[in-house]
């Protein structure tokens, strides 16, 4: 292929640009002269999974082909490693990997799966030096089991992170207790990465909020995806830890065993719930774009914020008097709603408050169809046959009339 007449100041702008895989593998076939470009590129959009030795070792010699290209180029990589045993010996497998982390210094994203019977970071400190001493990384996931290697990095990490993603399969408190204690889990975190963090995911955790506890302060998360939580959320605990909340709030959902006296107790909800509104007449926040939740976590926390789009999960026929109640605390432009049909269409008679309706102009409802009979065995004949009877179309007519200023409707 003639390259001569080739305009590649605007060709590197279009490969650098590229951000599909196929795309850019493509463009490496091409020639020898786009090839270089192409794969620089696969290397800043692709995370590299080293998943064992093998891996190691064959990054560590295509990157060090073209050292001052091609590592330069490496963005995302995830690290995954069960054994360094075999076949190479686990000294020149950890070298590797040392060399690769001490040249990769435009490294952005870095994912660890921890296994407690892996012994790479406890039996080889220099991998998690050289992990401690990376300073260019803005989002990091840990996932996999807690050790103190995991504990050791989120105190010594030099990257100022943005993005933390915290999914542990167990961490082992002093109590033995299943569920995480905040008060334990945040203050592995280093002063300055709780600074410098816009987001927080903790989805992976089981999480417990002692009473009265306020937690770790994270001045600049924006937006914050919590896990399961066995007790009651408190709106005092999370304005404290996240004054300036602005974007996503994931509050998790009551989990199913430990949550159960809870949710079967509207009487403590109500109470929670009067807490919480209590907690947000001095401070609360002023917008949030975006709130997930179930109902029973969204209606204690009695939310006092305009919020843009609003997703309500677990949402069944018993309920609906507390999803009226969270629709007017949120007052959302935007709704997703995730409906159980297992009472019948009761459920839909007034769901949609009329102080709520003038703002909602987006509203997704996704309904499934679940006969409890049918579950334990006992074939119903009055109830087998709803879901088939339902006039569907006529069913979304009706609401779509209840709420005059609704653009778009699924």
């Amino acid at each position: 292929m003639n390259t001569v007449n080739l305009p590649f100041d605007v060709l590197h702008a279009i490969i650098s640009s590229l951000d599909d895989k196929g795309t850019a593998l493509a463009v490496s076939l091409t020639c020898r002269t786009l090839r270089g470009l192409a794969i620089r590129r696969l290397l800043s959009i692709l995370p590299i999974n080293l998943k064992d030795q093998e891996t190691v070792h064959a990054l560590h010699k295509f990157l060090f082909a073209n050292e001052s290209a091609r590592i330069q180029s490496l963005r995302k990589l995830n690290i995954s490693i069960r054994s360094v045993d075999k076949p190479y010996s686990a000294e020149e497998t950890v070298q590797c990997l040392v060399d690769i982390l001490k040249h990769a210094t435009r490294l952005e994203w870095l994912a660890l799966c921890t296994f407690a019977d892996d012994g790479l970071f406890d039996d080889f400190p220099q991998v998690l030096d050289a992990i401690c001493e990376l300073s260019s990384l803005w989002e990091l996931v840990v996932d996999g089991d807690w050790s103190s290697p995991v504990q050791t990095i989120l105190r010594r990490v030099r990257s100022p992170l943005k993005v933390l993603h915290i999914r542990p399969n167990g961490i082992h408190l002093p109590e033995q207790t299943f569920w995480i204690d905040p008060s334990h889990h945040e203050s592995l975190l280093s002063q300055r990465l709780a600074f410098s963090l816009e987001e927080l995911h903790m989805e992976g955790a089981a999480l417990w909020y002692p009473l009265g506890y306020k937690g770790v302060q994270f001045p600049g998360v924006r937006s914050v995806f919590l896990g399961y939580h066995g007790g009651p959320q408190r709106m005092e605990t999370f304005l404290h830890m996240f004054p300036a909340l602005n974007g996503t709030f994931d509050t998790g959902d009551l989990e199913f065993d430990e949550g159960a006296l809870l949710k079967a107790n509207m009487a403590e909800q109500r109470r929670v719930r009067a807490l919480n509104k209590q907690s947000q007449e001095i401070r609360t926040w002023k917008y949030l774009d975006r709130v997930i939740g179930d109902t029973h976590a969204l209606y204690m926390l009695a939310l006092a914020c305009s919020v843009r789009h609003l997703v309500v999960k677990q949402v069944c026929g018993h309920r609906k008097e507390q999803v009226a109640d969270i629709l007017r605390d949120t007052q959302p432009t935007c709704l997703n709603i995730l409906i159980r049909l297992s009472h019948g269409l009761r459920i839909f008679e007034d769901l949609f408050p009329p102080e709520a309706t003038p703002v909602l102009t987006h509203l997704v409802l996704v309904v499934f169809y679940e006969n409890f009979d049918t579950h334990v065995g006992n074939l119903n004949p009055c109830c087998h046959g709803d879901a088939h009877e339902i006039q569907w179309i006529a069913l979304l007519v009706r609401h779509r009339r209840c709420i005059p200023v609704l653009m778009f409707f699924q």
